[in-house]
């Protein structure tokens, strides 16, 4: 924003001046015979337009330098996101809108039994489960999700690599990339606590 604010306020004066001269308002004295006098105002023009260009030049580098400096803290906190997502002791799958996976980090192809490069790119449809019969009849996940995801159930289930279903616990939300929004969908499983809940 400050190289912008230079840049603008320098050409603006720079160009103030030139147009002045151009006017006749502003003359440069050159103690110089009067067949120099066409060169001499020339001369003149010349060096307004090479302060001109060097002020734009200086300008530019001071807004590429801002521009560089935010792109680089922009990638610093995308990949401390990112860090915080892969070292996420809950699964945590990036999905984009058409439901396919964007990034999954280890804890949730672990969960599923992937490896990681098989489930990227992939539908997420392959992650879940069918319908449980304690589904209520209003979605309330993302649309980009598998129907049986989006239900509001108190439980769904997901599919290992190997078919077997399991109960897991779904939480959503969405972060914004450069390339579009991506729903982030945390993944618990609940096999341990269904199955006490069973023995009880």
């Amino acid at each position: 924003m400050r190289g912008w604010l230079v840049l603008a306020v320098s050409i603006g004066v720079l160009f103030g001046f030139y147009g002045l001269f151009e006017a006749g308002h502003l003359k440069v004295v050159v103690d110089t015979p009067r067949y120099y006098s066409h060169f001499s105002t020339w001369l003149a023009r010349a060096a307004v337009l090479a302060a001109v260009l060097a002020v734009i030049r200086t300008a530019l580098g001071v807004f590429l330098r801002e521009l560089r400096g935010a792109l680089a803290s922009a990638e610093r906190e995308r990949q401390r996101l990112f860090d915080l997502i892969e070292h996420a002791p809950d699964g945590i799958v990036l999905i984009e809108d058409r439901g396919t996976i964007h990034h999954v980090n280890r804890a949730l192809a672990a969960l599923f039994v992937y490896e990681r490069q098989d489930l990227i790119g992939t539908s997420i449809d392959g992650l879940a489960g069918p319908p449980r019969s304690n589904v209520s009849d209003g979605a309330t996940g993302p649309l980009a999700l598998p129907p049986s995801w989006q239900a509001g159930a108190s439980e769904v289930l997901g599919v290992h690599k190997d078919g077997s279903t399991f109960p897991i616990a779904l939480s959503f939300g969405h972060l914004q990339e450069a390339d579009g929004r991506l729903i982030v969908a945390i993944v618990r499983d609940l096999t341990e606590i269904a199955t006490l809940t069973h023995k009880l």
